[in-house]
């Protein structure tokens, strides 16, 4: 049995003054682990999600190698994932879905100057084939 956990309009997070919406089906004894670790550690039970997917999703940090980028690339276009996009793709300026280009220095946006320097480490291992 899952229980639904809404937290609109949450708390502020720490140094960025802006609000989460988070929603989240929860089994019972992860909500009350979670409660507690909320509790316990002071941190909004938004940081601890993102813990605890980073957890077991870890990231890569730029600069990526060359078989890295390729990887990226190739897996921005094949719809198993979801792309990674950029964050101002709704300003008008971009065409498209707005999607991210892998380069050694990290994602790039093609139509204005985003940047992001991290990917998920599985998304920039060789495919399979």
């Amino acid at each position: 049995m899952t229980e639904q956990r809404k937290r609109a309009g949450g708390r502020p997070r720490k140094g960025d003054g802006k609000r989460s919406s988070l929603t989240v089906r929860l089994a019972p004894a992860t909500r009350e682990f979670l409660d507690l670790e909320e509790a316990a550690s002071g941190l909004p039970l938004t940081d601890l999600v993102e813990r605890a997917v980073e957890a077991q999703m870890p990231r890569v940090a730029a600069p990526f190698t060359a078989a890295q980028v390729a990887a990226l690339n190739q897996r921005q276009g094949d719809g198993r994932f979801h792309a990674f996009t950029c964050a101002n793709r709704g300003d008008g300026a971009h065409a498209g879905e707005g999607l991210l280009v892998a380069t050694t220095a990290g994602w790039v946006c093609p139509a204005c100057a985003y940047t992001q320097g991290w990917a998920w480490a599985f998304q920039a291992e060789e495919p399979s084939r």
